[in-house]
């Protein structure tokens, strides 16, 4: 996952919206949206190479998104970051008590950013990026930097997002802005030590080239009852013919 737009306010209608997309290899194996037969509280993608996720809910109520931090040179080596979302979402742990869990063994990991949380408060950690930090109601944007870094595509979803919350929320709008491939000027990008023909490539909301970019969009809403997750999935990043599921749980 690499985009993670989001508005989180427990007094709200929608105590949590999120529209993410996810950016992965074409050739990694992965499965739709569902609830996991392994784990039937689960209702996420998968990577089918890794075992984990990149973004879910679960039946109790629980959200986890993943993002990687980008580095010029990522370590590869330990257990899977995907892990640590589909834990949480298989856990009964608080946010609070779950991140707490990680501190000991969180450097084992290659860089990551971790959305942990509920109806009531959300969590954001990152091994980058020093403790764990509860997040006040607001608008926030998450890519492969830290929380709401000026990354230019950080900036103009988040504008976005709260434009489509002001409109109404509907679906289809907040699945809308989450397909702007528009890749940004050099003087304009972060320098994260990838170079800048990767940097401009990464650029966009949504990213196309050859081998590499989003593969599938999530839209979560919560309300008083329950969760809706529309998971959409872009085949080599082809959006003439997606294929979307749908779910509704209720709490």
């Amino acid at each position: 996952m690499c985009l993670i737009l989001f508005r989180f306010d427990p007094y709200a209608q929608n105590p949590l919206i999120v529209a993410a997309n996810r950016d992965e290899a074409y050739a990694r194996p992965s499965a739709d949206a569902d609830f996991w037969t392994d784990k039937p509280n689960i209702l996420a993608g998968r990577d089918l190479e890794a075992g984990g996720t990149w973004l879910g809910v679960s039946t109790q109520g629980q959200f986890a998104a993943l993002t990687n931090f980008r580095e010029a040179s990522p370590t590869h080596s330990g257990p899977s970051r995907g892990d640590l979302a589909a834990n949480f979402l298989n856990s009964q742990l608080s946010p609070q008590t779950y991140l707490e869990s990680l501190q000991v063994t969180a450097q084992d990991y290659a860089g990551f950013n971790l959305l942990v949380g509920n109806q009531q408060e959300l969590w954001y950690f990152s091994n980058r990026s020093g403790a764990a930090i509860k997040l006040s109601p607001g608008v926030y944007g998450l890519s492969n930097g830290v929380l709401d870094c000026d990354w230019p595509k950080i900036q103009l979803g988040k504008k976005r997002l709260a434009a489509c919350i002001d409109n109404g929320c509907h679906f289809e709008d907040l699945q809308a802005l989450l397909l702007d491939d528009y890749q940004y000027p050099d003087h304009q990008l972060p320098d994260t030590g990838v170079g800048s023909e990767f940097e401009r490539l990464l650029s966009p909301l949504f990213i196309r080239s050859e081998h590499y970019g989003t593969r599938t969009a999530s839209i979560i809403r919560y309300y008083d009852e329950g969760i809706q997750f529309r998971e959409i999935n872009y085949p080599y990043g082809d959006i003439q013919n997606p294929k979307q599921h749908d779910y509704h749980l209720k709490l």
